[in-house]
């Protein structure tokens, strides 16, 4: 795997709560995109609205399907199927697997971090009509901010989208759901049932 530089990203776009930066990965085409923001909810309460995976196809944008096909607490992995159904594109679909991280602050405060690559082989076979998403790799690191009352999040993505689309459209594409996406988290993250108890703490804390 290539990885590319920490200070290659070039911003593309800056509104008041969210800035979106892209860098080249590898010579490939399709740019790795990277997104900071602000969620006005604290770091845990953000990660219990992303570990709702089942929920997804509730308020993720173009999610028409999500499911855990498996969590191992102890190593802090999970197994994911997705499938998208982006408008003029059509349905695609992908299964990930996450990796987490978490870390306790001085004060008491909690880090977040996972990171997720397509791991399709253990996943649900090809479907007809579907389009399989063969590079799918992200992650998403959920900060303190405020003393602990909001969440500085930021997102990252490098993505095909599936099938044979060109690396412009596909580009296009992530950089303009990007937003949509943040708002559905800020949206979520101020149900109040995201509130109601924390993620378990790992061990190494």
């Amino acid at each position: 795997m290539c990885w590319a530089a920490e200070d290659d990203w070039r911003e593309v776009s800056r509104t008041a709560n969210l800035a979106v930066s892209v860098r080249d990965r590898g010579g490939n085409p399709i740019k790795e995109l990277r997104a900071v923001g602000v969620i006005d909810a604290p770091t845990w309460v953000v990660k219990n609205v992303l570990d709702d995976v089942d929920s997804y196809p509730r308020f993720m944008p173009y999610t028409a399907e999500a499911k855990l096909l498996n969590r191992d607490t102890a190593r802090r992995t999970a197994l994911v199927y997705m499938k998208l159904n982006p408008p003029l594109v059509g349905p695609r679909d992908v299964t990930i697997r996450i990796q987490e991280q978490v870390s306790k602050g001085p004060d008491g405060s909690m880090t977040y971090n996972s990171h997720w690559e397509a791991d399709n082989a253990s996943g649900p076979a090809v479907q007809a009509g579907v389009a399989r998403m063969s590079l799918d790799e992200g992650s998403w690191t959920l900060e303190p901010a405020a003393d602990g009352k909001s969440t500085r999040a930021v997102y990252s993505l490098l993505t095909d989208a599936g099938g044979n689309l060109p690396p412009f459209v596909v580009n296009m594409a992530n950089k303009r759901s990007v937003a949509d996406l943040f708002e559905a988290v800020r949206k979520q993250a101020q149900n109040g049932k995201y509130r109601q108890g924390q993620p378990a703490a790992s061990a190494s804390l």
